[in-house]
């Protein structure tokens, strides 16, 4: 008895140790660096309703969320600069789309998403419902982001007001269709505009 007993115990000696070969050969217990935010998880209210693209664009920012800022954008979403920065630079804006929208953003992230502090204040808010497709959301913005390319020059605090034209697509939820972004009556404050110039380069 006590043999066979021991023929049992050196049998399962002899199939763990290969286990345990392999795990550590494979770097199971290694420790891995952090990996970057994930595009698509955070919060995200379905937009069944046109203020809830607002919500869903305002915490994209405050999470740095590229995927999430993506899903609110209509497939032809359009950008109409302030108009400082289309003096400045027209050709970067002509036929501003959805790609370029997807650029800046995407590098923002890679800068900031690590940091905290993001916010996006609307302020003065008036919401027209022009039909049962189109909303429009106008606001005084305040926009703070703690990106890490402050040695260039690129301030970290942005003041304007936004138009926002949202449309209901087909099937039935809303997106961002239009962005008009308009200088702040404060000349030494940059727009929103000029972030997106800065971060599209």
């Amino acid at each position: 008895m006590r043999t066979q007993y021991k023929s049992r115990v050196w049998a399962r000696i002899g199939l763990t140790v290969p286990v345990l070969g392999l795990l550590i050969g494979c770097d199971v217990f290694a420790t891995r660096d952090p990996e970057p935010p994930q595009a698509g998880v955070g919060t995200w209210l379905q937009p069944d309703t046109p203020d809830r693209v607002v919500d869903n664009l305002q915490t994209a920012v405050a999470e740095m969320n590229s995927g999430n800022y993506l899903r609110s954008l209509d497939a032809d979403f359009a950008f109409e600069p302030s108009q400082a920065a289309r003096a400045r630079e027209a050709a970067l804006w002509q036929g501003w789309g959805r790609a370029d929208e997807e650029t800046y953003f995407s590098r923002l992230v890679a800068s900031s998403g690590f940091s905290s502090g993001h916010d996006l204040q609307l302020l003065d808010q008036t919401e027209n419902v022009i039909s049962d497709e189109k909303y429009v959301f106008d606001a005084n913005y305040i926009l703070t982001v703690r990106h890490s390319r402050t040695t260039e020059d690129i301030p970290t605090e942005f003041q304007g007001r936004l138009i926002w034209e949202i449309e209901r697509s087909e099937e039935g939820l809303w997106y961002l269709h239009r962005w008009v972004d308009v200088d702040s009556e404060s000349q030494t404050v940059a727009s929103w505009s000029e972030l997106k110039a800065s971060f599209v380069k």
